[in-house]
């Protein structure tokens, strides 16, 4: 799993899963499997900022690792208008999960497209510059993870996750050259 492999961890305070003080009680009962009766009371707390109960329901689901269901409510927070809302939402960090989210449902096109997108956006992310990067060896392109690897290493030299990252390519590179060789 990519998420475990990178040492994910929960971006708020440890003792919540949500920012939005009033979704904390909803989004465990959500991560505990109790969708059903909670799920249109977390949207209706947040009617006003819909992005921000989205995404909230994609770290439950996230956290309970139901990737489907996470994807769904990260591209509704994505496609929601935020314009005067109260509190920031980030759309960046719902492309991270996002992307955590296809890469763990093996849909590699939009994974990559999502990855393009939050890059292209946010450079400097490194996290999600490793995550792209094990997209790509779990696609079969040790070249390119070995080229985002690398770029992660350029931003954080100390960065453990991106050297082991950067091992798996240059094994994989080097068994496939020994595959072709005569």
């Amino acid at each position: 799993l990519g998420a475990v492999a990178l040492g994910l961890v929960n971006p708020w305070p440890a003792n919540t899963v949500s920012r939005f003080a009033p979704l904390h009680s909803a989004c465990l009962l959500i991560a505990s499997a109790r969708t059903q009766p909670v799920t249109d009371a977390v949207i209706a707390l947040t009617a006003r900022e819909p992005a921000l109960g989205h995404f909230d329901l994609g770290m439950a689901h996230f956290h309970a690792q139901r990737f489907a269901e996470a994807q769904r409510e990260y591209q509704r927070a994505l496609a929601s208008d935020t314009a005067g809302n109260r509190h920031q939402f980030d759309p960046n960090l719902a492309r991270y999960y996002l992307g955590i989210a296809l890469t763990e449902l093996r849909l590699t096109g939009p994974a990559r497209e999502v990855y393009e997108r939050l890059l292209a956006d946010d450079p400097g992310n490194v996290g999600a510059r490793n995550n792209f990067a094990i997209l790509l060896l779990r696609s079969g392109r040790p070249t390119e993870a070995l080229e985002q690897v690398r770029e992660s290493l350029r931003r954080d030299p100390g960065s453990g996750t991106a050297r082991r990252i950067e091992a798996e390519a240059l094994t994989l590179l080097a068994s496939v050259a020994s595959a072709e060789s005569p």
